[in-house]
């Protein structure tokens, strides 16, 4: 009798196990969360892009290059981004301008977390003026705007100042 009794609980455990299997959603008290049941997120409304204006004075020597800005994409985990591009609009009247690959060191630069991403040697894009090396003018200046791969633009104005 013992014997019986044993294998019809084991028997109707069984069931309700394989029952349990095929039918997760009839378990009783448990409903799914909307959210849960629909398959496509919700996106967040798009914010504009942000566009900025900088004006930086710099002062060089004639005939020498002067290193206005160097311009990466980083974030706070110190993952690198795809480079931002630079666009010359204004030239100079008394120089050119031109850009160059630089290896840029994060232990001083500016919007990087201290102390965080050290070891990381990003490569940016720098913006290098040259004046000519007889140069009359005491003072030129150019424009130029920076695009980030995230929509992000700076328009930024260069004086330099010949000594």
């Amino acid at each position: 009798m013992r014997f019986a009794l044993m294998l019809l609980v084991l028997a109707l455990a069984g069931a309700g196990a394989a029952r349990a299997q095929t039918a997760p959603s009839a378990t009783p008290g448990f409903t799914a969360p909307p959210a849960a049941q629909s398959a496509q997120p919700v996106a967040a409304p798009a914010a504009p892009p942000e566009h900025s204006h900088a004006e930086v004075t710099k002062k060089a020597r004639p005939g020498r290059d002067v290193t206005i800005g160097s311009y990466l994409t980083i974030d706070k985990a110190c993952k690198i981004g795809d480079r931002p591009s630079v666009t010359i609009t204004e030239q100079p009247k008394g120089g050119k301008v031109r850009t160059r690959n630089d290896s840029m060191n994060l232990a001083h630069a500016a919007g990087v977390p201290r102390n965080k991403c050290l070891g990381v040697s990003p490569a940016a894009i720098a913006v290098v003026y040259q004046s000519l090396p007889k140069a009359k003018l005491a003072e030129d200046s150019f424009a130029y705007q920076v695009k980030y791969p995230d929509g992000r633009e700076r328009d930024v104005k260069v004086t330099v100042t010949l000594q």
